[in-house]
């Protein structure tokens, strides 16, 4: 037993993430429960670092492998920078161990230990021949002894897995001092005041609790850009911070729960403020009333940012970006191999249409956007009064802030310029008046073309206009009659057209469906012209009774046959009868 597990492979035994990569799914773990870090506005290192800190404690995770997860959720320039440091630490003595997250000890490699058995301990016996016994006397009934060797006694052992040498890590050398060295926010008391402004008061529709979270999640952003770090590792800091907070809170509420903590001074503390606002809303008669005009709260994703890092489908693609393993490699990993070739299921990738274009299908977007807030209780995206998000015609949802498509009011560009400027508002007064990027770049072809890609386009060509009072529709279909020019005359039937044509519906689309429905209405005619007349029917005696004369017989058969017989119809008779 003991030869059958220590010939078995040792490196079984290495770490278990090593072994199964779940050094990868814990870095999605700390991507879903605190977001990346990429230093755009609203994001804080300090932040970022502490979840770090407590990510890897919480998951007993070595400094070597945290690097790996860290470097993992960084983005833009904070991972262009940490890549560098990590590959050019060797020669770079200002950046070494800039693979490993924070300090650690020196731990020395020991050796993989194999499987030992447990051996009893028996003392050395002398052989001996049968017939002759202990004392060497002879005995005919002794069966005599082979003998034994003396053997100690061995405890048992668990096999043991090798451990690797962990290196002594400063803490001033790390992957982690790096970052708060480089990305730390300046102290701005201006605008840190400013920043405290935009959440300090509670928003019109916003809940007592839902004010109270937001406010505890900002603050602590608050508390990084307006205290230096020295300030923040004073002994009484967190309690005075915390006094200054629960101060802010009760200012910032809204006067009728403010009235309700006024009546009630034994409520002193944060906790107990924060559970009386839970149970004002839900058990008095005022709070509820409150409560039911307010807007509801939707949960997002975490995130290292002043704001909620909510996406939309399409850019969670970018996901699978950074490598873990290699502390050598220079390129990102590339994006999935399955997505090359997709052609919706057709030969060479094009579309089931009568053309040879193959137009672009955009893969990414898969489902509808729904509807998401940020962080003071804002629709990210522009919605109308029924509660639908507001789309393009190509079914993407419009910025709630200015108007443009395909992106969040929280990353809106315009929005957050403003807010560098001092000017806070929930939309811009332009909103839905500005271009996008390329929108003003596509000539007319192009727009027809994209009109054609949302519509289809059924006659294999794009439409070229010939004026407004007629329109000749160009088909490449073989064996089929000269096209021919329409003459419209009714102004209103002109304006439909011409708005038909920029939205890529033909002429000839029209007519084919007046023409099915026109077909299909008098095929249904012709069948309700066709219908058999019932010639007899089932009496309550049982017996069926001939519906032109009155004749009674006893079953279907005879009535029939009585029909044929005396009811012969013409051709041409008005009245079926002979």
């Amino acid at each position: 037993m003991a030869n059958i597990i220590n010939n078995q492979d040792p490196n079984r035994h290495i770490p278990s993430a090593a072994e199964t990569g779940s050094v990868e799914k814990l870095a999605k773990q700390f991507k879903s429960r605190y977001g990346t870090f990429s230093d755009a506005e609203g994001e804080n290192i300090v932040i970022f670092a502490r979840n770090a800190d407590n990510f890897m404690t919480q998951n007993l995770i070595p400094s070597l492998e945290m690097g790996m997860i860290v470097i993992y959720n960084l983005k833009g320039e904070p991972y262009i920078r940490a890549k560098r440091w990590r590959d050019t630490m060797d020669v770079d003595p200002e950046r070494i161990n800039a693979d490993h997250w924070r300090e650690q000890p020196l731990q020395a490699a020991t050796p993989f230990m194999p499987y030992q058995p447990l051996q009893m301990a028996q003392p050395q016996i002398q052989a001996r021949p049968a017939g002759i016994d202990i004392h060497g006397n002879p005995d005919p009934n002794d069966p005599g002894h082979p003998g034994q060797p003396q053997l100690p006694f061995i405890e048992m052992r668990p096999p043991v897995p090798a451990v690797r040498e962990q290196v002594a890590v400063d803490a001033n050398h790390c992957l982690k001092a790096y970052l708060l060295h480089t990305f730390q926010k300046r102290i701005d008391i201006t605008a840190a005041e400013k920043f405290l402004a935009t959440f300090r008061t509670q928003q019109p529709k916003q809940t007592c609790t839902a004010f109270i979270d937001t406010f505890m999640v900002k603050f602590e952003y608050y508390i990084t850009v307006r205290w230096t770090a020295a300030e923040r590792e004073t002994p009484n800091f967190r309690e005075n911070v915390n006094t200054i907070r629960l101060q802010y809170i009760k200012e910032g509420l809204c006067r009728e729960f403010k009235k309700h903590l006024d009546s009630n001074p034994q409520i002193v503390n944060h906790q107990q403020v924060d559970d009386e606002a839970q149970r004002w809303a839900r058990e008095t008669i005022e709070g509820r009333e409150f409560t039911k005009n307010c807007t509801k709260s939707e949960a997002s994703y975490a995130t290292a940012s002043l704001y909620f890092d909510n996406k939309i489908p399409q850019d969670e693609e970018d996901d699978d970006v950074t490598e873990l393993s290699s502390s050598t490699s220079t390129k990102r990993k590339p994006k999935d191999a399955a997505t090359r070739g997709r052609g919706g299921g057709n030969r060479g990738g094009r579309t089931p249409n009568n053309n040879d274009r193959n137009p672009s299908i955009d893969h990414r977007q898969t489902t509808t956007p729904k509807q998401s807030k940020d962080a003071d209780g804002i629709n990210n995206y522009d919605q109308s009064n029924d509660g639908k998000l507001t789309l393009d015609h190509k079914g993407r949802p419009l910025c709630n802030y200015c108007g443009i498509a395909n992106h969040l009011r929280t990353n809106c560009r315009v929005r957050l310029r403003d807010v560098d400027n001092g000017i806070i508002r929930q939309s811009h007064p332009n909103k839905g008046k500005f271009n996008s990027g390329n929108r003003g770049r596509q000539d007319p072809q192009q727009k027809i073309a994209n009109a054609a890609d949302q519509w289809g386009d059924p006659w294999g060509t794009q439409p070229s206009h010939q004026g407004s009072q007629g329109t000749q529709w160009q088909t490449t279909q073989p064996n089929t009659p000269a096209p021919m020019t329409p003459t419209i005359t009714d102004p209103e039937n002109v304006r439909w057209l011409q708005q038909a044509t920029s939205a890529g519906i033909n002429l000839d689309q029209v007519i084919s469906i007046v023409r099915n429905k026109q077909q299909h209405n008098n095929q249904n005619q012709a069948n309700s012209e066709q219908t058999p007349k019932i010639s007899s029917s089932l009496l309550p005696t049982g017996l069926v009774a001939c519906n032109d004369c009155g004749h009674v017989t006893s079953t279907f058969e005879l009535a029939d046959r009585h029909q044929q017989e005396a009811h012969t119809r013409l051709a041409n008779g008005p009245d079926g009868r002979n």
